[in-house]
């Protein structure tokens, strides 16, 4: 292919789409950070670009496909673009994405210290090595930190700071150990210089995330608690933890998030199953008597908390009965949402090769229910928070209308009066409302600012 030619009078634009997990997006983040400090632009994905970059997932076939449609979608309306794909995809599709001409290249996690090279179009022999290693180092080592275009360029409102990568967790229906390489964390000491260069930048929360937190420091003698413990003495308005498995919930770490005035009151807890017998068959390591403790533990000792969790349905050998009991027991646990993944079959997983397959039919309509239940108990937890003063990041202005995310990990829509229109919040400001309602249709909570608020607008810009 042609080497783009990039010089200081035109700056490259480049576009980025994210599938999958929370890992993924803080991937995108780093290598956006990479090429906006070589001069780039960075664009919208829908708009035209010189170069897209789309950072795959392929934890289920379906994740393949929605890659695979995108990639089609995207030649037919740009084709002259670089298109360069990376992720998970990019490390068990190798050969079947290199020989598409929907692609141009695919990065694998071997070759990404040449990926600001290889979206630049650059050959690496002919310019100076410029390493962007996103397993092994943090970036923040090789370039001047998250970023300095960060307070200027439109980017998440709130920021997902990976603190480890790799899992070694080996379960039976999970291909995730193979695509993301070695479990490494990074050190204490990185992570909170990231932090306070984020908090001086302006934002007003930071997601700790990672492919397998709850398991950050064993390579370093360290463990999650411990480092929370040194980023309670930053001064980041919130932190939010990503996804931890329910075994690595403990009594200090609910005790800490129950005292913490910066870390939110919140959990992602992957149960991934409720049933020990399917637990048991994906390989997971606990037993539900054991973790249910743990989660009525943080339910009682930390204030308006959201517990979320996983559950997978169909997984090979469910019966119906173990449906049934597994939906009896998650309706006794103070759980607020789910995610609802129907089981997908992944090739070199050993959960494939297991007998009692559930047909796709089944799968589904044992998605639908999870979904009923999960949509009760969101809207339940929503009416929970009703009267309460809630703190929120603004996500989005709209219209009249403004929308945003609270500590409790609540959605929130606040309708804008006519005297509030001279000065919208910023992206990404933080707020507080009081809850008035709830939308069952659209699972938020319909707010109204506090009378105090309206001295803050002064203080942030125009939309």
């Amino acid at each position: 292919m042609e080497i783009m030619k990039v010089n200081k009078f035109t700056m490259l634009k480049i576009a980025f789409h994210t599938l999958g997990c929370r890992s993924n997006y803080a991937d995108t983040i780093e290598i956006k950070f990479a090429v906006l400090e070589r001069g780039a632009e960075i664009v919208d994905f829908n708009t035209p670009a010189d170069v897209y970059v789309l950072n795959t997932c392929t934890i289920t076939k379906g994740a393949d496909k929605d890659a695979q449609r995108i990639l089609r979608q995207l030649r037919k309306k740009q084709p002259t673009a670089r298109i360069i794909v990376v992720g998970c995809l990019a490390e068990c599709g190798f050969t079947q994405l290199a020989e598409s001409s929907l692609v141009d290249a695919v990065v694998q996690k071997k070759d990404r210290w040449q990926l600001t090279d290889i979206i630049f179009g650059l050959r690496a022999d002919t310019v100076p090595t410029f390493k962007v290693d996103l397993l092994n180092k943090p970036l923040s080592t090789l370039l001047k930190g998250p970023g300095e275009f960060v307070g200027t360029t439109q980017m998440r409102s709130r920021f997902h700071l990976r603190i480890q990568n790799g899992c070694e967790n080996h379960c039976t229906y999970c291909i995730v150990p193979r695509t993301r390489g070695k479990f490494t964390s990074r050190s204490p000491e990185r992570i909170l210089e990231d932090i306070q260069f984020l908090t001086n930048l302006g934002y007003e929360e930071i997601v700790l995330t990672g492919t397998h937190i709850g398991a950050y420091g064993i390579d370093l003698g360290l463990n999650l608690f411990e480092l929370l413990k040194k980023i309670e003495s930053s001064k980041m308005p919130r932190i939010r933890l990503s996804s931890l498995d329910p075994n690595e919930l403990s009594v200090d770490l609910i005790n800490l998030l129950a005292s913490s005035p910066i870390l939110c009151n919140y959990l992602h807890v992957c149960f991934q199953s409720f049933s020990d017998k399917i637990l048991k068959r994906m390989g997971r390591q606990y037993k539900l008597a054991e973790v249910a403790k743990m989660v009525f533990k943080a339910k009682s000792s930390i204030k308006n908390i959201c517990i979320g969790s996983d559950v997978i349905c169909g997984f090979p050998g469910e019966s119906r009965e173990d449906v049934n009991q597994a939906v009896k027991l998650f309706l006794d646990l103070p759980i607020s949402y789910l995610h609802v993944f129907p089981y997908s079959e992944r090739s070199g997983t050993s959960a494939s090769k297991l007998d009692g397959v559930v047909p796709l039919v089944e799968r589904k309509a044992r998605a639908d229910l999870w979904r009923s239940y999960s949509k009760q108990r969101r809207g339940e937890f929503l009416k929970s928070l009703c009267h309460e003063q809630l703190e929120i990041i603004v996500e989005q202005t709209r219209e009249q209308q403004l929308f945003g995310i609270s500590r409790e990990y609540a959605g929130v829509r606040v309708d804008l009066a006519e005297q509030d229109l001279s000065a919208l919040p910023a992206i990404g400001s933080r707020l507080n409302v009081m809850a008035r309602t709830v939308n069952n249709e659209k699972e938020i909570l319909l707010c109204d600012f506090l009378a105090n608020q309206h001295a803050v607008f002064k203080h942030v810009k125009k939309t």
